[in-house]
This record gives C-alpha cells, sequence and structure tokens, in this order.
C-alpha cells in the first residue's frame, strides 16, 4: 500500500489533491468502514501515509481506550521497525505487530536484508523486544496527552511474526 501512492488525475488531465491517490482512497475507505479489523502497511516508510491515519478516530483509542483499527507493519529488520513505529507513536498511532519479512519480496527468503540471516534479525528482536514496546508506548502516551485521549486499556503487547519456513515438496 506504500507504494501505490502516486497522484491521480482528473479527466481533463489536472492532479487530483493528494488524498486522492490509490494509496489514500484504499486508506481512507478502510478507516470510514465499520470493519474492526487491521490495515497491513508494507514496502517502507510513507510518512504522507502514516499521518493521514492519524486523521481518522478508529485509528487512536477511544474513550473507552480501544482501537477499532489496528496498524501491522511488514518490516526486514529492528531498525526499521523501530524508526517506522516511532513516526507512527508520535502521532499516537501503535503498531499492533511487526511482520518481519523478505526485503526482496515480503515472501519469507531465507535473507532478510542484503546479506543478513533472518535468524540474526529475529534474535535482535527478542533481545530488544521490551525496549521496543517502551519507545513506542511512551511516545504514543505522550501524543495521546497532548489530543485528549485515554492511553490503552489492553497491554502494550507487540506482535512479532515471521514467514514459516517453506518445505518444498
Amino acid at each position: 500500500m506504500t507504494k501505490v501512492d502516486k497522484p491521480n488525475f482528473d479527466k481533463a488531465g489536472n492532479p487530483l489533491g493528494r488524498e486522492f491517490s490509490d494509496a489514500m482512497a484504499a486508506l481512507r475507505g478502510f478507516a470510514q468502514s465499520s470493519l474492526q479489523s487491521a490495515v497491513v502497511f508494507s514496502a517502507g516508510l510513507n510518512p504522507g501515509l502514516y499521518s493521514y491515519c492519524a486523521q481518522f478516530p478508529d485509528f487512536l483509542p477511544d474513550a473507552y481506550g480501544q482501537l477499532k483499527k489496528r496498524i501491522i507493519l511488514k518490516v526486514s529488520d529492528y531498525r526499521s521497525a523501530l524508526i517506522q513505529g516511532r513516526f507512527l507513536a508520535k502521532k499516537g498511532l501503535w503498531v499492533d505487530e511487526f511482520r518481519v519479512e523478505s526485503g526482496l519480496n515480503c515472501g519469507g527468503h531465507a535473507f532478510a536484508t542484503p546479506g543478513h540471516l533472518l535468524g540474526p534479525i529475529l534474535a535482535e528482536f527478542a533481545e530488544k523486544r521490551t525496549e521496543l514496546a517502551e519507545t513506542l508506548r511512551s511516545s504514543c502516551e505522550t501524543a495521546w496527552e497532548q489530543l485528549g485521549l485515554p492511553a490503552l486499556r489492553q497491554e502494550y503487547q507487540l506482535k512479532l511474526s515471521a514467514p514459516r519456513r517453506r518445505r518444498h515438496s
């Protein structure tokens, strides 16, 4: 979704506003739906799209400290998770899950980043999981306080997932 954020044009060839890009329109449709679900962002940081999320109340805690819409980020390594997670957290957007996947195609290759095995990348997540959760929680709570929103009632669980090894027959 982060890579389909190109400008669109009207029938006369005039550029439409940024909110009419494919990514923003898709996000808006999801955000305004009655679904209680998650959006998955992959293929890198998109500040405009990520900032747009904060305009929709369902991505922020409601009066009861609950989230109607959750955010899942596909990342290739811990550094990527920290950078993107912080960006979202500063806007009051909690990342519910980090999916550690291949930088090549997000499809579960053994090399998540050039020359880095998935095992050591996952080990770094395991080693720094609490630090990541605390950093993001602190940033989110600061943003929620500034927005006059309650903190989440649920535990600040950071879900981490990675593709399972595929067996070839």
